[in-house]
């Protein structure tokens, strides 16, 4: 074989695999098509509940539920929110040691214990994790108005969350 053949030798092999790969999904579907299997609410003769339906666990929220707040502590809801989205850049305690520093991010956060912020109104904070502000960006998709509620009165509590390093 010359050079010049061997790109359509490797373009027809990845056919050839690729048309033969294609048979081993529909063997699979038929397979689990035929498996046993209970329905949804018919007896469950392995399960101690007698039943297909698994109840949740105690304490479960669906992702649907609007009203977690009603669940968990404001407070504990913006001590979450806050690790979740604040913390990568502000740092645990607020002081704009985030890890992002030590990946490469150059724009240092400023820190909440900086004079203008500690002076700063919380419904700031909120508007600032909803709209962003200079290099931070929005967080209005992922955040409701009462969790960034939530997170601004950690920030103006200084209270972030126990078993911190």
């Amino acid at each position: 074989m010359t050079r010049k053949q061997y790109p359509s030798v490797l373009v027809m092999l990845g056919i050839a695999a690729t048309i033969l790969s294609g048979g081993c999904a529909q063997y699979d579907q038929m397979v689990m098509r035929r498996q046993a299997k209970v329905k949804v609410f018919e007896e469950d003769p392995f399960s101690s509940e007698k039943s297909s339906a698994r109840l949740p666990v105690p304490g479960t929220v669906p992702q649907s539920y609007s009203s977690a707040p009603e669940i968990l502590s404001k407070r504990k809801i913006g001590q979450n929110r806050y690790r979740t989205f604040c913390s990568p850049c502000h740092g645990l305690r607020g002081r704009g040691d985030g890890l992002v520093l030590k990946h490469g991010y150059d724009v240092v956060p400023l820190s909440f214990e900086h004079q203008r912020l500690k002076t700063a109104p919380s419904t700031y904070f909120r508007d600032v994790a909803l709209n962003g502000i200079k290099s931070m960006f929005s967080y209005s998709d992922v955040l409701s108005r009462a969790e960034a509620d939530a997170i601004a009165e950690v920030i103006k509590a200084n209270d972030y969350g126990e078993n911190l390093p």
